[in-house]
């Protein structure tokens, strides 16, 4: 057990509520935000979700196809931001929602893939 030493390849990190600084100023409107959380993409939009829907900026998120072809946690937060779709790099047009899991069904042998989510 490690206890309260740091080890070399670990480092203690502060963690805010970026809706809380949002919402009393002290963070501009974003335009775009990236989240590449390796598996917690759903703790980072509930802490940025009222960020999300006022600001309603460019989200490119790795997220995970089996979450999104099962409609799990991450796709129902999803569907709670309003005119939000998909695009995935390198192909043409937007997806809705439900067109994503349908492609993320066929996409189940990759498991993160990089999204752009705009509204």
């Amino acid at each position: 057990m490690i206890g309260d030493e740091e080890r070399a390849d670990q480092r203690v990190v502060e963690v805010i509520n970026l809706d809380q600084r949002f919402q009393k100023g002290e963070l501009p409107a974003p335009d775009a935000i990236k989240i590449d959380v390796e598996g917690f993409e759903l703790e980072v939009l509930k802490g940025i979700s009222t960020m999300v829907r006022t600001a309603r900026p460019s989200l490119l998120i790795e997220c995970s196809n089996g979450d999104l072809a099962d409609k799990g946690a991450f796709f129902e937060l999803l569907k709670t931001f309003e005119g939000i779709k998909a695009k995935i790099p390198g192909k043409e047009g937007f997806l809705n929602l439900e067109e994503l899991s349908t492609y993320a069904k066929s996409r189940t042998n990759v498991p993160l893939e990089n999204y752009l989510f705009v509204f």
